[in-house]
């Protein structure tokens, strides 16, 4: 029974012998050559497309030896080889190629080390762009062109934006005809300019990427219209909330003088008639409590009495004390109202009115409105 064990062992001992001998037999075969060692490879390489070129973004770790980056495309036919040694232990670096066919490709990157050793090759496609991506872009679409709500300004409204769309640049004439440019973003739908030349010409071009992360922008081809003469001002009927009476020449009774702007028509002011018995004019400054570009000023009659004034005037002033005429406005004691129109569009913060003229020497006033834009 031990001879047949010891045979068995003998039996083994010389297979694993003749088996090593065979693995080393491989192994000269393989490195006869000498053995084979490989440079450090690129890490996620990223293509950036552009316009006729590209720009291929690289990542290094540990590439310490490296000396050399070559990026090959069209199966080899087409390389560029940059010298380049990454800092370690972590590195970067972008490459650019230009003059390149519109079309997609697939490149394949590799290093070569100090000692000439090669990396493996990285595949990494993408794509260049040119004139036929241009041409099947679109101008971003003006919906309306209208009154921006004060006399000197336009509101353009646009259109939904495009996929790719990174802004419409806009170009006009100003009032002194010197060019601005206005950008307007993906984001925005409307913009308002002002102080343009009047009937001036407007331009504008739409920029597009067509990938995320590319290099360059593309641009569709201009167009044009031109600008209104002028803006219709729309003036708006002011609350009073804080409006102030700051000087007025008298008041009696009934008749306050905070009852002129207390946005009741059946109230009124009424000027002094006990004791005193002033005469014209009559008088009255309110404070806006703001700056208003004003288009129009009603002055409304007491109801039922028509023993008030005829004639009255209309001052306005920034500051309260240096005040500009406004004009002078016969009243029909038999109407509502009169309305003053304001066709300058005076920017005033204070308004004041001036009974001038009346078959008696007291007057009366139910309220005043103004209408117009607080600035």
């Amino acid at each position: 029974m031990k001879n047949i064990e010891k045979l068995l062992l003998g039996l083994m001992v010389t297979g694993c012998m003749i088996a090593c001998q065979q693995m080393e037999d491989i192994h000269e075969d393989f490195i006869k050559d000498g053995e084979t060692i490989y440079a450090g490879r690129v890490y996620d390489p990223v293509v950036l497309p552009g316009d006729g070129r590209l720009r291929i973004k690289m990542f290094f770790k540990g590439g310490g030896s490296i000396r050399n980056c070559i990026i090959e495309w069209n199966d080899g036919e087409n390389q560029v080889n940059t010298k380049y040694t990454p800092n370690v232990p972590l590195d970067s670096t972008e490459i650019t190629i230009n003059d390149l066919e519109e079309k997609s490709y697939l490149f394949y990157v590799h290093n070569l080390d100090k000692d000439g050793n090669r990396s493996i090759k990285v595949p990494v496609s993408g794509s260049a762009y040119g004139d036929i991506y241009r041409q099947s872009l679109s101008n971003r679409i003006v919906s309306s062109v209208e009154g921006g709500g004060t006399i000197d300004s336009v509101t353009i409204n646009w259109g939904t934006v495009a996929e790719g769309n990174v802004g419409v640049v806009v170009t006009y004439p100003d009032s002194t005809e010197a060019q601005v440019s206005r950008i307007l973003l993906p984001e925005e739908n409307r913009l308002v300019i002002r102080g343009w030349k009047s009937e001036g010409t407007l331009s504008y071009i739409t920029r597009y990427i067509p990938e995320e992360g590319a290099i360059d922008t593309f641009e569709t081809q201009p167009r044009q219209f031109t600008l209104p003469k002028r803006i219709v001002f729309k003036g708006e009927l002011l609350a009073k909330d804080n409006w102030e009476i700051v000087d007025f020449s008298s008041d009696e009774g009934e008749g306050r003088i905070g009852r002129v702007i207390d946005g009741d028509y059946s109230t009124y002011w009424h000027t002094q008639y006990n004791g005193a018995q002033p005469g014209y004019p009559h008088y009255f400054v309110v404070d806006l409590q703001n700056a208003v570009k004003m288009n129009k000023i009603e002055a409304f009659n007491r109801s039922g009495d028509t023993r008030g004034h005829t004639e009255f005037k209309l001052y306005c002033s920034m500051d309260g004390n240096n005040f500009t005429d406004l004009g002078t406005f016969d009243n029909d004691v038999n109407s509502t109202k009169t309305t003053c129109l304001l066709n300058d569009l005076p920017l005033a913060r204070y308004v004041k009115f001036e009974a001038t003229n009346g078959p008696n020497f007291f007057t009366f006033l139910a309220e005043l409105d103004v209408y117009g834009q607080i600035q």
